[in-house]
């Protein structure tokens, strides 16, 4: 015992209470209202009686670091009664070889006394006295104020919310809504018990808990009962082991208990429902034990993203924006669900999905999950968004690098003997197949791609001039077996050859009577060995004949 530290302490709440207030606790502690409750080190617990033994404040003393608390409301402006006379019945007390100051006679704590009976739970209050338990049957009030005999007793805050809670009630079997504000009542208690056993108060908590278990096809959610449940009590109250709590309600509607206590069956492919949707609004409500080995785990730290996907088909661009969770993506948005993909699944955050949909329709025109294709002025637009820096933007494939603008198409056209080439390129060398080339005049597009990519714009005036001449050269000779053009088709050629003030084909030298200064076709040699007389039109398709076999084209 640490005399000094007492006396110190005395000291200085004495030099801070007013005299009034110092009179009235000498006259406490004279009184022996102050009793001893525990020493714990140097912490001294004591409770003082006042207001005829109803109302009794706990005063707390820690000597060695010289300082106190009081539960009561009455000291914020100073040392409170109850601190001067628990200190001065303290030091009374050592002062006769006591440890803890003592009650003039004997002074009982309130307990409470549950037991099972007919109808669930039974109540009562008892005092508890050193040797004996007596049992109270009136209200503490009646008995402080000495209106009913009974043993004195000691209440503190927690017996005070008891009273309050019983109603004038004093005993015996509570209906569930009064038994409820009761036990709510008792948690602060410290010495409550059932058949004599000590028991614990805890508030209420819903009878049905959820178990999540792997399943052949995905996972099983099934509604059990809480499992350290050990009996139920007629009038609303539960036993888990040495804890009594009020029923609480189910946490979930009377669909989904009977679904739950069925088994409801989660398929794998659906498993970001299970833990996005599902789990979180039933651990909400009630407890969930995950006891599975196949459901992933959550992160937290994921943020969502665009993935712009980007290919090429023939001529056009294909573009399919997502959003996705993590890189590389662990998680895609579908509409409003959330497609799993690979490793952890993230925690949603709808706020930024939402705006990186509003941002894929302004900056890009698009909406997450829809493919669309786009003709090559779309395509290149597109692809020059897609090359713009965007920390929140990825861009999966190059089908869009090709889709830029690489200036004009000019023609050239190649004699070889009687065959031709015509090529169409830019002035950086980029090339485009002439038949594409021709088809897209035809049916009146304005750029073509070129074979090392890239868009280029038509040689307009050319292919006005020539188009038909030089379409009609590649379709002949696009229907030989051999792909060479076709003796017939040499005068397009050499028409074409002249217009474009080239060297015209060698062959063209034999069918030039025939488109220039025309007199008619000329007389044929017979064979010597002849000797019928033909007829005029026989002599004429002779000459037509001799003239072909000559010209190449027979």
């Amino acid at each position: 015992m640490n005399d000094d530290a007492l006396r110190d302490l005395l000291t200085a709440i004495r030099e801070q209470c007013p005299t009034s207030v110092w009179s009235e606790a000498v006259e406490l502690a004279r009184c022996r209202a102050v009793v001893g409750e525990s020493v714990e080190g140097d912490e001294v617990n004591l409770r003082v009686t006042t207001d005829a033994g109803l109302r009794c404040p706990k005063v707390t003393l820690w000597l060695e670091e010289g300082d106190f608390f009081c539960d009561c409301d009455d000291g914020n402006n100073g040392v409170c009664v109850h601190a001067a006379a628990a200190v001065i019945a303290l030091r009374q007390a050592r002062k006769s070889g006591k440890p803890l100051p003592e009650a003039s006679q004997p002074t009982g704590k309130l307990g409470y006394r549950l037991r099972r009976g007919p109808g669930g739970i039974l109540f009562e209050r008892v005092v508890v006295m050193a040797d004996r338990e007596e049992s109270l049957r009136s209200t503490l009030s009646a008995v402080a104020l000495g209106r009913v005999a009974g043993p004195r007793f000691v209440a503190d805050s927690a017996d005070l919310q008891v009273e309050r809670a019983l109603n004038s009630r004093l005993g015996g079997l509570f209906a569930r809504h009064e038994l409820e504000p009761l036990l709510d009542a008792l948690r602060e208690c410290s010495d409550v018990r059932l058949d004599g056993k000590p028991v614990k108060i805890a508030p209420p908590e819903s009878p049905v808990h959820v178990v999540v278990e792997d399943c052949a096809v995905g996972f099983r959610v099934t509604a059990i009962q809480d499992p350290r449940i050990t009996e139920v009590f007629d009038n609303g109250v539960v036993l888990c082991g040495d804890v009594l709590r009020p029923l609480g309600e189910p946490g979930l509607t009377v669909r989904e208990l009977e679904d739950l206590r069925k088994g409801t069956i989660i398929p794998t492919q659906e498993v970001a429902r299970l833990l996005t949707d599902l789990l979180p609004s039933l651990k909400s409500r009630v407890t969930v034990h995950v006891r599975s080995k196949q459901l992933p785990s959550m992160d937290a730290h994921a943020l969502p993203r665009i993935a712009i996907e980007s290919t090429r088909d023939g001529h056009e661009l294909v573009v399919l924006a997502t959003i996705v969770y993590g890189e590389p993506p662990i998680a895609r948005v579908d509409g409003d669900r959330l497609t799993h993909l690979r490793g952890p699944l993230p925690v949603r955050r709808p706020d930024m999905e939402r705006r990186l949909a509003r941002t894929l329709e302004s900056d890009y025109g698009l909406a997450p999950g829809i493919r669309v294709r786009m003709p090559f002025e779309r395509g290149m637009d597109m692809a020059e968004r897609l090359g713009r820096p965007n920390k929140e933007v990825s861009v999966v494939g190059d089908g869009h690098a090709s889709f830029f603008r690489a200036g004009d198409l000019s023609a050239d056209l190649h004699v070889r003997g009687d065959d031709f080439d015509v090529t169409f390129r830019t002035n950086d060398g980029g090339s485009a197949d002439a038949s594409v080339v021709l088809r897209a005049w035809n049916t009146g597009a304005s750029m073509v791609p070129l074979l090392d990519g890239g868009w280029a714009s038509l040689p307009e005036g050319f292919l006005d001039r020539h188009g038909k001449l030089l379409s009609d050269l590649l379709a002949a000779r696009a229907a030989t077996e051999s792909k060479r053009l076709p003796a017939s088709a040499v005068i397009d050629l050499a028409k074409l050859c002249e217009a474009l003030e080239v060297d015209g084909p060698p062959s063209f030298e034999r069918l030039r009577p025939l488109v220039e200064n025309f007199d008619g076709i000329p007389e044929a040699p017979l064979p010597s060995d002849l000797q019928a007389d033909l007829r005029p039109y026989q002599r004429v398709g002779v000459n037509w004949l001799a003239f072909l076999r000559s010209a190449g084209l027979g």
